[in-house]
């Protein structure tokens, strides 16, 4: 996941997580769901999901996980949500795709008590709505678990809007009781995009996640239709045909 923010990096102080720049921990699946094009897993990490810990993961927070696969271990992010610091329990909701990645067969795969490592990386930018914010999300199925977790963590009085890029019917972790919510099938192209997005009235806040040549227009969008540059943030969640993250040999990893 790439990306950067105006309101973020103006908001450094109170948005960055605070820790080393990367923590290695492992993670155990305690359940597995398949749950529409998502399979859900419940993992254990009481090293990182714990009371002491909470202010380090803010709401969209990923890691970056390992995943085992013919030989090699495969860098892949994934947002934490329903994150319960009492248990020291997540749920990860990993989206499949076609054909299907090491991530995918992994998660299909996987059975409670099975371990994977996973990193959580220094310097994640989130800047919550303020109280009463006409917030606008605007993401995609890959992005929808973190919309749904910033969701949860926002703020009870704001009046939230969804833009979700999606076939019509798709199933997403987004709560639709908490917010208004608009999808777009991808097919429809860009600019029916840019047109759903800019023509929700009255929004003060917004939250971008998406394929990263989609991020930035729809961001520069949203300016010229009135939004103040500094309060939106926009993330390139992935990039088309190109993995997001590395992909090494076990044996590599385990030399290093």
């Amino acid at each position: 996941m790439t990306g950067t923010s105006a309101a973020a990096r103006s908001s450094r102080e109170s948005t960055t997580t605070r820790m080393p720049r990367v923590q290695d921990f492992t993670l155990q699946v305690c359940a597995t769901h398949e749950a529409g094009p998502y399979t859900r897993l419940r993992v254990r990490c009481p090293e990182l999901l714990n009371p002491r810990k909470s202010d380090e993961l803010l709401p969209t927070a990923w890691l970056r996980l390992l995943v085992p696969d013919g030989g090699r271990q495969h860098q892949r992010g994934y947002t934490l949500v329903e994150c319960d610091h009492r248990t020291g329990e997540a749920s990860i909701y990993m989206l499949h795709h076609d054909p299907a990645g090491p991530g995918s067969r992994w998660a299909r795969s996987a059975r409670p008590g099975d371990r994977i490592d996973a990193q959580l990386l220094a310097g994640q930018l989130y800047l919550q709505p303020p109280p009463d914010a006409r917030a606008l999300y605007v993401g995609d199925l890959a992005s929808a678990p973190a919309i749904a977790g910033a969701i949860a963590a926002a703020p009870a009085s704001c009046d939230i809007a969804v833009v979700l890029q999606a076939e019509p019917g798709s199933w997403s972790p987004v709560p639709h009781t908490a917010c208004t919510l608009t999808v777009v099938s991808p097919d429809a192209g860009e600019d029916a995009l840019i047109e759903a997005v800019t023509t929700i009235p009255g929004r003060d806040y917004a939250w971008l996640a998406l394929e990263a040549s989609a991020a930035q227009p729809l961001r520069a969008a949203l300016i010229a239709a009135g939004l103040p540059r500094d309060a939106v943030q926009y993330q390139g969640y992935w990039r088309r045909g190109t993995p997001m993250g590395r992909t090494v040999e076990t044996s590599a990893r385990a030399a290093a």
